[in-house]
């Protein structure tokens, strides 16, 4: 299972993808921070369409290399591929942020920027990105496991969509600071609960699945 977690992290933290982050990033600072949302919940919200974005391509290469036919020839019960495609959205989300915090360090140091690692608005960013994280995964992953990615490029419209939706609606839910911190966490925990569900919904569909 590890291996296959392995895979995932190794096709998404490439060189490319991290030099292109760098560059995107400060972008979208730059046009939309300090005037629609702070920069630090740019920064975290940017982490979400990054996770978000490689999760979905995950998907994609699976089904263009016939990844799932190679798998599922190996040992390997199909329940476990499905649980190793959600907990890779948890371990990216752990790894984007240890990436995020050094990138912080690293320009802090410098003097290139004044961020706080540790305080309350932090906090409550890291707590937005994983509860759109996760209820993104857990109403996508199921559509994936059911009808693959090829099958679905009108959906995906549909998805795109709701993802402009997000960042439309992203300035009230990352500006909510005043909104107590055990209220965001109980958010996630509900969050984290419509996660699981939906990956035992994603398990059964996969484990039904005929693959040819």
């Amino acid at each position: 299972m590890f291996n296959l977690i392995f895979k995932d992290i190794k096709s998404v933290y490439n060189k490319k993808n991290i030099i292109a982050q760098l560059i995107y990033m400060p972008m979208m600072i730059y046009v939309i921070g300090d005037n629609y949302m702070k920069t630090i919940d740019v920064i975290f919200f940017m982490g979400a369409m990054f996770i978000i974005s490689y999760g979905m391509m995950s998907f994609y290469e699976d089904e263009k290399s016939k990844w799932d036919i190679v798998v599922n020839s190996l040992p390997v019960q199909r329940s476990n591929i499905v649980f190793y495609k959600y907990f890779n959205m948890i371990i990216q989300m752990t790894l984007y942020v240890v990436f995020l915090s050094l990138v912080i360090t690293l320009g802090n140091y410098t003097t290139l920027i004044n961020i706080n690692l540790f305080n309350k608005r932090v906090l409550m960013s890291i707590l937005n990105m994983s509860s759109i994280v996760l209820i993104f995964t857990a109403v996508v992953f199921p559509i994936y496991f059911k009808y693959g990615v090829t099958k679905m490029r009108s959906i995906s419209i549909l998805i795109s969509i709701c993802i402009f939706a997000v960042i439309g609606a992203s300035g009230f839910l990352f500006s909510s600071i005043d909104v107590r911190t055990i209220n965001k966490i109980i958010i996630n925990l509900v969050c984290l609960t419509i996660f699981i569900l939906s990956s035992i919904v994603s398990v059964k569909i996969y484990t039904n699945k005929d693959i040819g």
